[in-house]
């Protein structure tokens, strides 16, 4: 045996069922968080032995449907001919045979759009409350197809990748804590914490960054040697009711517990309840507690140099600090114990809707947007947020968990509402995207491209100015009326008038041809920035009218 099969213990065969029942056995003696590379060795294994054996299967049928095509011409009553009496004709010129698929063909574009489906309906059929997570079966089959999709030579063209990379974005973001496989390996090759921090995102980011963020974090303090290791194996031992808290200091505690509530709060139920208890019952205690042990041996005198160094100690030293405190400048090196580590509650709950709701819409907007304001425009939305609260307090969840997911699904309905707004919106929306675009311009094109292709922002790209125009816009489309969601896949595609391409043309300061590539984000960096804002210029200063409506709407 070699190559796969090898690695499979399985002599070569056609019978897929063999291959997967090798694969399964192998798999259960591997330690898949300890040993990756093993476990990306034999998944490799595993799907090049499946392509061996439907390739060994094809070659058998070939080889079964030419003997008996052979049997037919040579079956009873057919002419034998005797080669040797006569010569042989001039042999006919025959056509080339077809190429074979074999197992190394690369795969073709419908295949490569097979796994994306497939990826997506493995994800959202469990979009369930509560969702489940996932058996180690399904795991497997998302990074299957996720390794099939990053192979996809089209991901050369940059729409292609924006279009995948936004797709991606969204169906992580949607399906989570399902799709928890997959956050890790899509963060790292988008880069989308290089880009965190943005004003406009795409649908689902805000959320899968935050997700990588916290899984990276469990898995550093899951591994040996790390600063909270120990004290992350204390609060995840199970704790019965006699149990008492283990060797570990207090201060290692409070720390893992300050970071986990104040930036992962979702995270503390990886831990013990009981044992989280058992430490913040005792929390204001000092260190554990050491048997106390008593010396029966009669004291000692202290000689006479060291009650002296005791007296310096004592009223000297504490005299010299107080004189040497001059203005601002005080001798610090002194204090030796580091400060108390305040231990925050765990997060608040949601309490109050009212407060609640009004600190939701505070942030998603300017401050100047209510509920009642959106339930007199649209009661169905008003209804979902009440009931989203609601149900949140049923299930105890925090008020930080309410405010991220809601507040992402207020952004979504915002702008899908951009196909209902009116003209004077429309106008808005679009010139507080052409401002933003100019000023990354103004930092490197390729920024203001990537703008354009949905690609998010780093912190502080943008003037405090813009996002609060932003806010102001969100405010403003949430009280349009309402529309249908807008398709979360696929490219938008629109006609744009000939007039209007023509002065956006002049207005980019390029020829045609490169001004039609940069419409459909071919060309440079600078060419798609410059054609973009050119365009959205072009279209804002048509006549008013049904035609420039229509226009703002598609862009």
């Amino acid at each position: 045996m070699h190559g796969p099969w090898r690695l499979l213990g399985l002599a070569p065969t056609e019978d897929i069922r063999e291959v997967r029942r090798a694969y399964a056995a192998k798999l259960k003696a591997i330690d898949v968080d300890r040993d990756p590379q093993a476990f990306i060795a034999l998944r490799e294994a595993f799907e090049h032995a499946q392509h061996l054996a439907r390739w060994m299967a094809h070659q058998r049928e070939e080889e079964n449907l030419e003997a008996e095509a052979l049997e037919m011409a040579e079956g009873p009553g057919s002419l034998q001919v005797d080669l040797a009496a006569a010569p042989a004709p001039p042999p006919a010129a025959e056509p080339a045979p077809a190429a074979r698929e074999g197992p190394w063909s690369p795969p073709t574009p419908e295949q490569f759009d097979a796994h994306a489906a497939a990826l997506a309906q493995l994800l959202q059929r469990n979009n369930l409350e509560p969702r489940p997570w996932p058996t180690d079966v399904e795991r497997e089959e998302m990074l299957a197809h996720w390794r099939v999709l990053i192979a996809d030579p089209r991901l050369h063209q940059l729409d292609f990748y924006a279009d995948l990379e936004r797709w991606i974005a969204g169906l992580l973001g949607y399906t989570i804590p399902f799709s928890d496989t997959l956050i890790l390996p899509a963060t790292e090759y988008f880069g989308w914490v290089r880009d965190e921090g943005m004003i406009s995102q795409s649908d689902g980011l805000a959320e899968v960054v935050y997700r990588y963020r916290m899984l990276s974090f469990l898995d550093q303090i899951r591994t040996p040697g790390n600063r909270h290791f120990e004290a992350w194996c204390e609060l995840s031992t199970p704790a019965g009711e006699d149990a008492v808290r283990g060797r570990v200091s207090l201060r290692k505690i409070h720390k893992l517990l300050h970071e986990v509530r104040v930036a992962y709060p979702g995270l503390e139920g990886n831990f013990e309840p009981e044992r989280v208890a058992l430490w913040d019952r005792r929390g204001a205690a000092s260190e554990s507690i050491e048997p106390l042990v008593v010396d029966e041996t009669p004291p000692k005198r202290l000689p006479g140099y060291l009650l002296w160094f005791l007296l310096l100690v004592l009223f000297v030293f504490p005299v010299i600090g107080t004189l040497t405190k001059q203005g601002d400048h005080v001798l610090s090196n002194w204090s030796i114990a580091e400060p108390a580590l305040p231990l925050p509650s765990p997060p608040a709950k949601l309490g109050d809707e009212a407060h609640d709701i009004a600190t939701l819409l505070t942030q998603v907007g300017d401050g100047s947007l209510t509920l009642e304001q959106i339930d007199e425009k649209d009661p169905k939305l008003a209804q979902l947020i009440r009931s989203n609260w609601q149900i949140g307090k049923e299930q105890g969840q925090t008020l930080f968990s309410f405010l991220k997911n809601v507040s992402e699904v207020l952004n979504e309905r915002a702008f899908d509402r951009i196909a209902t707004a009116s003209p004077d919106t429309l106008i808005a929306y679009r010139t507080l995207v052409i401002d933003k675009a100019k000023i990354l311009r103004s930092i490197a094109p390729a920024k203001c491209a990537g703008f354009f292709q949905g690609k998010p922002l780093n912190a502080g790209d943008l003037p405090d100015s813009l996002d609060k125009r932003h806010r102001t816009m969100i405010s403003r489309l949430l009280l349009e009326p309402a529309a249908e969601p807008r398709p979360s896949s696929g490219r938008t595609t629109f006609m744009i008038p000939n007039s209007v391409f023509r002065d956006a043309t002049k207005r980019a300061g390029i020829s045609e041809k490169r001004m039609e590539d940069a419409a459909m984000y071919r060309g440079s960096p600078a060419d798609i920035c410059n054609a973009r804002i050119a365009l959205g210029e072009a279209a804002i200063a048509m006549p008013a009218g049904a035609e420039r409506t229509k226009l703002l709407r598609s862009m």
